[in-house]
């Protein structure tokens, strides 16, 4: 991602306020990963990195075609690694880190898959209907 995190979250803001104001919907599609995370049965490591494998899989089933083939128009290499990232996730992968765990990197891994996601305006879920418009 080319701008800085405040810039960022400026822009995206700023193209959900135009939506809204022409009346479009602000989400152009939606990946639930929401749905994952909710369904953690609780915070191990095992659980964290059974979620990250499930993660990977659907934003490579579902984000835009493109998205994971370098040289495409779509392509996000912040999203690629992302993805990677959560896919070699395992429950012992941080055991030799006291100050990090599979938690937290998924945490992480979520955070730059959302600054995506509302870059690209795509809705990752949080229980509710989507608000997207309809699927492309």
């Amino acid at each position: 991602m080319d701008k800085a995190p405040l810039e960022l979250l400026v822009a995206n803001h700023m193209a959900a306020e135009g939506r809204r104001r022409s009346g479009r919907p602000v989400w152009d599609r939606t990946i639930d990963v929401h749905g994952i995370v909710a369904q953690l049965p609780d915070a191990s490591e095992e659980s964290a990195a059974m979620a990250a494998g499930e993660i990977a899989a659907l934003l490579r089933a579902e984000a835009p075609e493109g998205s994971f083939e370098c040289g495409h128009p779509a392509y996000d290499i912040d999203l690629a690694e992302a993805v990677e990232h959560l896919e070699d996730l395992r429950p012992d992968s941080y055991a030799h880190d006291p100050d990090y765990s599979v938690l937290k990197a998924l945490d992480a891994r979520l955070a730059e898959i959302s600054d995506w996601a509302d870059a690209n305006r795509i809705w990752l879920g949080d229980g509710t209907p989507s608000p997207a418009g309809p699927r492309p």
